[in-house]
């Protein structure tokens, strides 16, 4: 059992059914409460109007189900299949799914709050027009999933395998994925506020044109992701592993890149002012026209990545590995000049005077 299980588990009820088929049927106005369904099939059903509390459904299968408008509050689906579900209007709050495998689910004009999915799968779903609040998916691969012009306030995922999922045009705000695997994944047109990758892996991930300020990738892997004119202010990719990616004409002014290895990588126009880079490693990276005005470059490897053609405008270039023929752009750093000069005054053992020449030592030649 997983902790989520562990934490709701199927209150006892006052109404027990057991093994029902319920087809073909169109019911409306029908408000329903606390009932518990166990190895129960529900298929061809048309619901208007349909208001459930506190219903749980246990190895049960849904087939081609219609919801329009009425609400969904306190209820669960456990180890069950949910094939064809289409919502349009309706309200889900306090929704919990464990170990079921959704195919097929299309939500249209509806709110959710509080919907946790658990040890589940979803695949081929479209979102259009939904606010959905407080999302929570643990241990749940996603495959083709849609969002579009909606919003997704504070969405939680955990070990989450997505594949093709698009966020179009729609509000994010506070989303956090942590060791999730993303692949050929899109966020178009839409309006961010902190999203948080942390351990993550990102494969052919397109942020072109988006605002990721205050964003992080956090030990996250990134490969072939574009982030051309994207804004990326103060965004955190500490540790990050950063292959192949596109950074042309972003806008990373106080980014951190802190022992961060970036590899085959474009930053042709890029801002980096105020950057902060220690110790990170730039392999093969197009660095032409980069603007690393008063970055932190100090112990960053760049013997394979040329400097000369970006700007470099009081960088801090302290101890950074750079080729050869760039060698003069390393200026004594200042502080580390007068810390020299103060180990020089106060150094222990005997004190030489600097305004007379050294006398001999030994006997005079007179003597």
């Amino acid at each position: 059992m997983t902790e989520i299980e562990i934490a709701t588990p199927v209150p006892a009820l006052p109404r027990r059914i057991v093994g029902k088929h319920f087809r073909a049927r169109r019911i409306n106005a029908l408000t329903l409460e606390q009932v518990h369904f166990v190895d129960c099939t529900f298929s061809d059903l048309e619901l208007t109007d349909f208001n459930a509390r506190e219903l749980h459904f246990e190895r049960c299968h849904f087939y081609n189900l219609h919801l329009q408008g009425g609400s969904l509050e306190a209820c669960s689906v456990r180890f069950s299949e949910l094939v064809g579900l289409h919502l349009n209007g309706t309200s889900i709050e306090s929704f919990t799914s464990l170990e079921t495998p959704w195919r097929n689910l299309a939500l249209e004009q509806c709110q959710a709050e509080r919907w946790v999915m658990a040890g589940c799968s979803l695949d081929d779903a479209r979102w259009q027009d939904c606010c959905i609040s407080y999302w929570t998916a643990y241990n749940t691969p996603v495959t083709n999933l849609t969002l579009q012009r909606g919003e997704m306030q504070d969405g939680n995922w955990h070990g989450c395998a997505l594949n093709g999922v698009t966020w179009h045009e729609s509000v994010l705000t506070r989303q956090v994925m942590g060791s999730c695997e993303l692949q050929a994944c899109g966020y178009v047109g839409n309006i961010c506020n902190i999203l948080v990758w942390f351990n993550c892996r990102l494969n052919g991930i397109d942020m072109s044109k988006l605002n990721l300020a205050t964003s992080s990738f956090l030990q996250s892997e990134l490969q072939g992701c574009r982030f051309e004119q994207t804004h990326l202010n103060a965004v955190l990719f500490n540790h990050a592993v950063v292959k192949q990616c596109d950074f042309t004409q972003a806008v990373a002014d106080n980014a951190q890149f802190t022992d961060a290895s970036l590899t085959e990588c474009r930053f042709i126009e890029t801002s980096l002012k105020g950057a902060q880079m220690q110790r990170a490693r730039l392999m093969h990276c197009n660095l032409a026209g980069a603007n690393f005005s008063h970055a932190n470059l100090h112990g960053c490897d760049l013997r394979t990545s040329p400097l000369q053609p970006a700007i470099t405008h009081k960088t801090r270039l302290f101890e950074a590995q750079l080729q050869p023929q760039e060698w003069a752009l390393q200026t004594p750093e200042p502080l580390m000049a007068q810390i020299d000069i103060w180990y020089q005054r106060h150094q222990p053992g005997p004190q030489e005077p600097t305004h007379f020449p050294v006398l001999p030592s030994g006997a005079s030649r007179y003597v």
